[in-house]
């Protein structure tokens, strides 16, 4: 997963991942679970594999985010090399980011 461009406030996430559409609405989930109230914007490109989340920065806790760079490394690697082969270590992963951003 690679971060295009990061503002306060602004982030868009591109990964090859997010154009196959069960791991796409599985991560869409896991944001608008994890942040709805926080999400004021949602932008979706599919042929991408492209997402623009605009946010209320004081409503995400980006240092504790910061906090479990090892865990987005190992998921970022992933999304990278993404095929049918580690599709199931990457739903697995997106499972951890769940629980991980449950705890924030």
């Amino acid at each position: 997963m690679i971060i295009t461009s990061f503002i306060p406030g602004r982030v868009r996430l591109r990964a090859k991942i997010f154009t196959d559409a069960e791991l796409y609405v599985r991560a869409e989930s896991i944001f608008k679970n994890s942040f709805g109230n926080a999400i004021k914007n949602y932008e979706y490109n599919p042929l991408n594999g492209s997402i623009l989340i605009e946010y209320d920065s004081t409503k995400i806790p980006l240092e504790n985010l910061m906090l479990r760079q090892d865990f987005f490394k190992k998921l970022n690697y992933q999304a990278e090399h993404f095929s049918a082969k580690n599709r199931d270590v990457i739903v697995t992963m997106l499972d951890e980011l769940e629980k991980l951003l449950k705890e924030l």
